[in-house]
């Protein structure tokens, strides 16, 4: 049972948003320009280095715009779309207007200012990166600088399968090893080309071997990733238990990563459990069973570390608050790791907070060291924000802008 005295005392009528606040955001987007994307045809934003907040009514392209800046990083976006989901389309008949999107950006940086572009052709698989002009790798975009996000979609993560949780731990964790997403694309290679082959009349068994050594050492590496990165990320919210009245606010977590390889990890030398997971694999596909025991079966609890209530079982309400916590917490987790807090956007965030718990989040993302992207319906939500902000009003906004191959494709 959980200690009573990590309970705040007493409620806080009123914060004191002016105290403490830091002066210098280290990460910001300066100018943004968007072309073909979703339902803006042609957008460019330029800012100064304080947070933003989007409002207008409902359906004016608020969110797409976070999309936008989220597929400045790796990744689908925090919408998980497909490139050929997002090109521009006529309201009339939905067909395809502009057969490409682009987004491109000034983004300043401790190192100094890097322009960065992302962007991808109706006619082609995939979409093109580029940073100062020059065509990169997806990766390297996240070594400039980060994003992360919270979106009202993720509170139904917490009523999906088990397999959603993981891949949502699992992009928490690639903020802080840019290869895991990799470690898990082969791991998932190699399990389903094992299966394929083990369905086969005739079985290939020295290449069988090859994969199942490989498919054991990535599940070591993606198992010891998630550890690392939950036993970091449980200490910081530990060490935020005397940090009030956020425990009352946006909860302490702890988490919990349970499953097969993890009790072996935890109680056994790493060459006898690899012994024991070949030999396992090895009789399976005898007996033609496909199943291994693996970081795919890993189950994932979160608990109110206060109430030791798991999420799935708290209200909505909750729910927000903890949603709220974890992602705050992991971006304080990446700024003290790597001093590289990632840019946030906050999509739809305040209008269900009481006052109380809007002026905690207030106070938290002002004295925040990269910049906070809010949208909103109604800007009387942040008359309170302590900070100045780029106010800007979507409705209105037509800044046409020539489009060149730079800006096509990134």
């Amino acid at each position: 049972m959980p200690k009573q005295n990590l309970r705040t005392k007493s409620r806080v009528n009123k914060i004191n948003l002016k105290t403490k606040l830091k002066k210098k955001i280290k990460y910001y987007i300066k100018n943004l320009k968007i072309s073909g994307f979703r339902n803006h045809d042609k957008i460019e934003l330029d800012l100064t280095n304080n947070h933003v907040i989007l409002y207008g009514k409902n359906g004016v392209g608020k969110t797409n715009i976070l999309e936008a800046i989220s597929f400045l990083n790796p990744g689908r976006g925090l919408r998980r779309a497909k490139s050929k989901d997002i090109f521009f389309k006529s309201l009339e008949n939905d067909r395809i207007i502009n057969s490409f999107w682009g987004i491109n950006a000034d983004i300043n940086t401790p190192k100094g200012i890097f322009n960065v572009g992302s962007g991808s052709d109706y006619n082609k698989s995939s979409r093109l990166t580029k940073i100062n002009s020059i065509l990169s790798n997806q990766t390297e975009l996240s070594q400039i600088f980060k994003v992360s996000w919270i979106t009202p979609q993720m509170l139904l993560l917490f009523h999906t399968s088990m397999n959603e949780k993981r891949r949502f731990l699992d992009r928490l964790v690639n903020y802080c090893n840019p290869l895991h997403i990799t470690y898990i694309y082969k791991y998932e290679k190699f399990s389903r080309e094992r299966s394929r082959i083990i369905n086969q009349f005739k079985k290939d068994d020295l290449w069988l071997e090859s994969l199942e050594n490989s498919i054991i050492d990535f599940a070591f590496l993606i198992t010891k990733n998630r550890n690392l990165f939950i036993s970091e990320l449980n200490e910081m919210f530990s060490k935020n238990l005397d940090n009030k009245p956020l425990p009352e606010s946006f909860p302490n977590l702890e988490i919990y990563l349970k499953g097969e390889i993890e009790n072996l990890l935890a109680t056994e030398e790493e060459d006898h459990i690899k012994n024991k997971l070949l030999n396992t694999l090895f009789q399976n596909r005898k007996n033609n069973v496909t199943y291994f025991p693996g970081p795919h079966n890993s189950s994932i609890e979160i608990l109110n570390k206060v109430t030791q209530k798991e999420i799935s079982f708290c209200s909505t309400g909750e729910q927000k608050l903890m949603l709220i916590s974890l992602v705050l917490n992991h971006s304080k987790l990446l700024d003290i790791l790597y001093d590289v807090p990632p840019i946030l956007l906050l999509d739809d965030i305040v209008e269900h907070l009481d006052e109380f718990n809007k002026n905690v989040l207030f106070g938290e993302t002002a004295n925040y060291k990269s910049q906070c992207w809010f949208t909103s319906t109604n800007i009387k939500f942040f008359e309170n924000y302590p900070k100045n902000c780029n106010r800007i009003k979507l409705e209105p906004l037509t800044n046409n802008f020539k489009i060149n191959e730079e800006y096509m494709y990134a």
